[in-house]
Parts: C-alpha cells; sequence; structure tokens
C-alpha cells in the first residue's frame, strides 16, 4: 500500500514565532516515544531550545494552544462596564464627556468606545427624521393598515406628485478616495476633492410619476403678491391646470402631500370642479411617498451630466437657464423604469410603518 506523505509540520516558522498546535502534538508524541531535545528539534527543524521549553510548558497547555500571557490590567470594572452601559441606554444621544460625569469613570473616548463595542454598541450618526407625535404615528398607522393587502397594481393607480428645490452644490453626493490609511496621506493633493463656493441658483420644481409614466420637468413660478415673493397656493394651481389635465383619468387617484399650498382652498375647489379624485394622505409621511427617493437620484444625474457645473464662469442667468436645462436632461435619464421600482417599493413601505407602529422606518 502507498504511503501518504506527512503535511508540513510548522510551515514558514521563524524564530521567536509560535508553534502550532499540530507540531506540540508532535513534540509531545516524540517526547513520549523516548525521542531526545535535538533529534526532535531536526526532524522538525527549529531549535532544541524551543522543543525544550514545549515541552516544560505542555501540562499548562489546554490541545496545544498557547497559554494567555499577562498583560496591562482592565482600565475599567464589570461594575463600571454596566455603569457606562446604563447611561447610554438611558440616553443614546448622550455625549462622552456626560458618560465619564455620569459614572465617575477617568478614561479616553478610545476606552468608552471598546468597551460598548464588547456589548454590540457602536457611536452613530442618528438618522434624521420628520418629528412625529403619537397622533401623527397613528394616522400613519391606520393609513398603512387600509392599504396593507394592495398590490403594485393599485399603487401603479396612484399619481404621485411632490416639489422640491433644486439648488446648486446641494446634492452631489459623498465622494470617495482609495488611500494609505496613515494620516498624512489624507492631506496629500491628489487624495483631496476640491470644491468651490457656487453661486447662488435655486430653481423649485414639481413633477409626478405613475404606474408606466411620469411627467416632465415643471418649473414653479414665484407668487409676485405672496409674502416675501415665494411660492402659493396660485402658484400651485398653475402648475395643476398646465399639467393634470394631461395625464388624470378617472380610474386614478392623486396625491399630494400636505403642505399649505395644497391644502387651501382654491386648491380644493379645483379638485371638486374638475372631479379629480384625491387620497388622504397622513402627516408627516415623505417615506410613504416614492418620489422623495426620486430627488437624491436627480441631483447625483445632474453632477454625473456636468461634474463642472458649479464652475460656470457665464453670468447668472445664462447659469440659471444651464442649470435649468440639466435637471430636465437628468429627470429624463432617470428613466421609467427607475420610477416603476420607487412605486413597486409601495408595499415594503407599508409593512415597513405597519411593523413600526406607525413610527419611523428605514425609507
Amino acid at each position: 500500500m502507498e504511503r501518504t506523505p506527512l503535511k508540513e509540520i510548522q510551515p514558514n516558522w521563524r524564530c521567536g514565532a509560535e508553534l502550532s498546535p499540530y507540531a506540540r502534538g508532535i513534540i509531545k508524541g516524540m517526547r513520549q516515544k523516548g525521542a531526545k531535545f535535538q533529534e526532535i528539534g531536526d526532524a522538525l527543524q527549529i531549535p532544541k531550545s524551543t522543543v525544550q521549553y514545549t515541552v516544560k510548558k505542555q501540562p499548562l497547555r489546554q490541545e496545544g494552544k498557547s497559554l494567555a500571557r499577562p498583560g496591562q490590567p482592565p482600565k475599567l470594572s464589570s461594575r463600571d462596564e454596566r455603569s457606562i452601559l446604563r447611561a447610554i441606554r438611558t440616553d443614546p444621544f448622550i455625549s462622552y464627556k456626560d458618560i465619564r460625569e455620569k459614572t465617575g469613570v477617568s478614561v479616553s473616548d478610545t476606552t468608552i468606545r471598546k468597551c460598548l463595542k464588547k456589548s454590540g454598541y457602536g457611536h452613530w450618526r442618528a438618522k434624521k427624521r420628520p418629528q412625529l407625535t403619537t397622533e401623527a404615528a397613528k394616522a400613519r398607522l391606520e393609513w398603512a393598515k387600509a392599504r396593507e393587502n394592495w398590490g403594485v397594481e393599485e399603487f401603479q393607480r396612484i399619481i404621485w406628485s411632490d416639489e422640491c428645490s433644486i439648488q446648486l452644490g446641494k446634492g452631489k453626493g459623498q465622494q470617495w478616495v482609495w488611500r494609505l490609511d496613515h494620516l498624512g496621506s489624507k492631506w496629500k493633493k491628489e487624495n483631496i476633492a476640491p470644491y468651490v463656493k457656487p453661486k447662488k441658483v435655486s430653481i423649485m420644481i414639481w413633477v409626478a410619476i405613475w404606474g408606466s409614466g411620469h411627467s416632465e420637468i415643471n418649473r414653479m413660478t414665484r407668487d409676485e403678491n405672496s409674502c416675501r415673493n415665494g411660492y402659493s397656493a396660485a402658484s400651485y394651481l398653475e402648475i395643476l391646470e398646465e399639467n393634470l389635465f394631461a395625464i388624470y383619468s378617472p380610474e386614478m387617484s392623486f396625491m399630494q402631500d400636505n403642505a399649505p399650498i395644497h391644502t387651501a382652498r382654491i386648491i380644493k375647489k379645483f379638485f371638486e370642479e374638475n372631479g379629480i379624485s384625491t387620497i388622504d394622505w397622513p402627516p408627516y409621511s415623505p417615506d410613504l411617498n416614492p418620489i422623495e427617493h426620486a430627488w437624491a437620484k436627480l441631483k447625483e444625474m445632474i453632477y454625473r451630466l456636468d461634474p463642472d457645473i458649479e464652475n460656470y464662469q457665464g453670468s447668472i442667468g445664462d447659469l440659471k437657464d444651464r442649470f435649468n436645462e440639466l435637471i430636465e436632461r437628468a429627470w429624463e435619464a432617470l428613466g421609467q423604469e427607475c420610477f416603476d421600482k420607487l412605486i413597486e417599493s409601495m408595499p415594503r413601505r407599508i409593512q415597513a410603518v405597519i411593523e413600526a407602529k406607525g413610527w419611523y422606518t428605514k425609507y
């Protein structure tokens, strides 16, 4: 019978390195059979002194594993660690300074962070959401439960609408760079994402999406008769009159949030006179409007199409025209497939609100 050669006992061993449990087992076995230290060392290609030390410490080891080494005593006692855990559970937004004051420990931020990491806690940026009240959460939950059994087809028959102010220099997105870990690499010019302070250009737009369709970009007009020359119900009515008749049909419903310009008397009158069905909308619920996620995609697409738009050197009027054209191009570049996927996410959004009992969701 042909013998299988033994695997390498201690590959790439170097002076000062630890032996593997397998190599220690070989030493123990050879020693029990009467082999001398030098013979074992020659067989394993390690120093005789290493063999002697391994045999000496063998009774203290379990299954050939390395012995625990004495180190610096822990900076925090078990009681300190429990106090820190209580502090952050009581107030998840507590600062490192307040943790030290509340618990009486005198350790660094790093030590506190390591202590909490052992219990599964990390220090993260808190997500921002519109402030919800108990009444608002209840209304959101009721709205979601009423549509819990809806399929995608029902949500596709809703015209989802919203306004957004697109500002030059906002929404560009975080740029990432591959660099070495040491601090000096952070400030090398090839690793820096330079920026210039852009001219102040802001364009208020209105759009709508529905199953297999979407509106064009519509630029809202400021109302000269409104407070501070802002956007009023009259501005909104102008948008509806120009767009809604072309896209609305009797089997559809129109969605808008509860912004004051949406709930004004002239807007309600417009819907009633034209037989346009609207859906009730729960308060503070941008996470239930799929179009909200289109805004971030739109802003990213703007800078993908023209990364240097912020450096435009022409007049402010020319810049506004160019920016407006770029917004329109970016909207069409997103494509209907993007909007369809957002609408198809509605059953998951509904379920998320129900699971959160009307409170905050990841959307």
